[in-house]
């Protein structure tokens, strides 16, 4: 037998991980759903309890009462951020999604194998039935609590493929501990009851024994979630933020998956792979119960774009286990010493491919203007020895050293665009600039604002006639703006000859004119 770094085998199961590596390591730190959760964070650590308030964004009171249900994960962005810097973010996101195809690949292989499949084909298509969940997912990887969610809904697949295979006590416990952390961590954890739940139902077709082991954990799954600092109002948080309309007005990923993004044309059609799949495989009938939680995560897929990456990581191990049927495996044969050679060269290229991307090695690297304009340099005063090539472009840097350099600019009152906002909730936060900080209007935390918030907003960053007008009226002097989302609201201030004081990325802050210029 072949040492493992002999195989053509280890080659095909280290692609998409390594993939799945080096892509979250080329990818911008975008400022929306990440900074106020960070921010969220350091208020828990410092005050040593959660916070219950608004506490950021000057739009709606600093009292007014917020929900914050993904305490777990924003301790853990914060402590990374203040121990590793931008730096430790980014290694986080990639190694959290380089972990979560490992256990999609282990869970693939492990049922691959209870069907007595070849290594060779099994190999072969887990690579593919994982690439494609990688497809699937790529455009959603940003860093925020979700991050904490795939590997958790991935260790979660892989501890319920065992369990409904071979139900023990041990994993059984393991899948009520992952329930309990996943409640605390990110809002996606509805689905661990609810798809044991689904399958549970499923099996009670195709074996009772089973179905009742299932159906008891479920139940021992939903109690566990209850573990958390708000109890059962948890669930009705999410149930009235799920239905929440004016999320689902104004945030796309809210929206239901279109026809317009190669992603979203890949989820419509995986139900017709699938079945083309199961027809041609015919696999056995004990693999129709897995199908519940795949039709449950992708009804969620369908009716919110940003729960496809649940329904790729349910659908991979089975398309895995579809296409091992399928692919012929090749007949054996002895495996030359140089086809070992060169194997094994191949093996150390993949796993030392990934350092040329590390934060601190990938800066220096001849990269094209394209690659390079993705990007906004990183502000030493707030993120001091990161390097450039981390933060996106929509993150406001100019900005926020511009009111470091004039804090007598600090005291105005900031019109600020919702991403811009959710920057400033770290950047130019009390901690940093004590009295002087610059709190944003508003940020990404859509129903902490009233819709008549946001039609104001939508209208205004249109850029009406007056805007800048409009603005002075209300009081503000600045206005940070977005210039690929709010061109309109551009082009007005500039007509109304506000300055334009930094700008980076499609970020712009304009000062009011002098009341001798107006």
């Amino acid at each position: 037998m072949l040492p493992f770094w002999a195989r053509i085998e280890t080659l095909w199961l280290l692609f998409v991980p390594l993939v799945a590596l080096i892509f979250a390591l080329l990818q911008a730190l975008a400022p929306n759903d990440l900074w106020y959760h960070v921010r969220a964070g350091e208020l828990a650590v410092l005050a040593g309890k959660l916070p219950t308030t608004n506490m950021m964004s000057t739009g709606v009171p600093l009292d007014k009462p917020f929900y914050y249900q993904s305490w777990l994960s924003e301790i853990a962005l914060y402590l990374t951020v203040t121990k590793f810097g931008l730096s430790g973010l980014q290694l986080l996101r990639a190694f959290v999604l380089l972990a979560a195809f490992v256990f999609s690949i282990s869970s693939a292989l492990r049922w691959t194998k209870h069907e007595d499949l070849a290594s060779s084909s099994s190999a072969r298509a887990t690579m593919l039935g994982c690439l494609w969940a990688f497809l699937l997912l790529s455009n959603n990887i940003d860093l925020r609590p979700q991050t904490f969610s795939v590997i958790l809904c991935a260790l979660w697949v892989w501890l319920l493929l065992d369990f409904w295979k071979n139900p023990r006590i041990g994993p059984g416990i393991a899948l009520c501990a992952v329930s309990g952390l996943w409640a605390n961590t990110h809002g996606a954890f509805v689905l661990a009851p609810a798809s044991i739940a689904v399958l549970s139902f499923a099996q009670l077709f195709f074996g009772r024994t089973r179905a009742f082991a299932l159906g008891v954990t479920a139940v021992a799954a939903s109690v566990v979630t209850l573990v958390n600092p708000h109890g059962i109002k948890l669930y009705i948080y999410l149930s009235s933020l799920s239905n929440d309309a004016i999320s689902q007005k104004y945030i796309q990923e809210w929206r239901s998956p279109g026809f317009d993004e190669w992603h979203s044309i890949l989820f419509w059609v995986s139900p017709l792979i699938l079945a083309v799949s199961w027809r041609i495989a015919k696999p056995a009938k004990t693999c129709f119960p897995w199908l519940a939680p795949i039709a449950l995560t992708w009804v969620m897929g369908a009716r919110d774009q940003r729960a496809m990456i649940w329904f790729a990581l349910f659908t991979a191990p089975l398309l895995s286990l579809l296409l091992a049927h399928i692919i012929p495996a090749p007949k054996p044969a002895p495996v030359p010493r140089a086809a070992q050679l060169i194997n094994a060269v191949l093996l150390v290229f993949l796993c030392v491919s990934p350092l040329l991307f590390l934060p601190q090695v990938k800066v220096d690297l001849p990269w094209p203007d394209s690659f390079k304009s993705r990007f906004a340099r990183t502000p030493q005063h707030i993120f001091s020895g990161d390097p450039d090539l981390l933060l996106e472009r929509t993150s406001a840097t100019s900005a926020v050293e511009w009111w470091h350099k004039n804090p007598e600019q600090a005291d105005a009152k900031v019109w600020t665009d919702m991403v811009c906002g959710s920057f400033m909730t770290w950047s130019t936060r009390p901690q940093l600039e004590g009295d002087k900080a610059v709190l944003p209007l508003c940020d990404p935390r859509i129903e902490l604002f009233p819709e008549s918030f946001w039609e104001d907003y939508v209208k205004l960053s249109s850029g009406p006639k007056g805007a800048g007008a409009k603005l002075l009226q209300e009081g503000y002097t600045q206005a940070l703006v977005d210039i690929e989302t709010q061109e309109g609201l551009v082009s007005e201030l500039k007509r109304e000859k506000w300055t334009n004081v930094a700008h980076n990325g499609s970020t712009m802050l304009f000062i009011a004119p002098q009341p001798s210029l107006r």
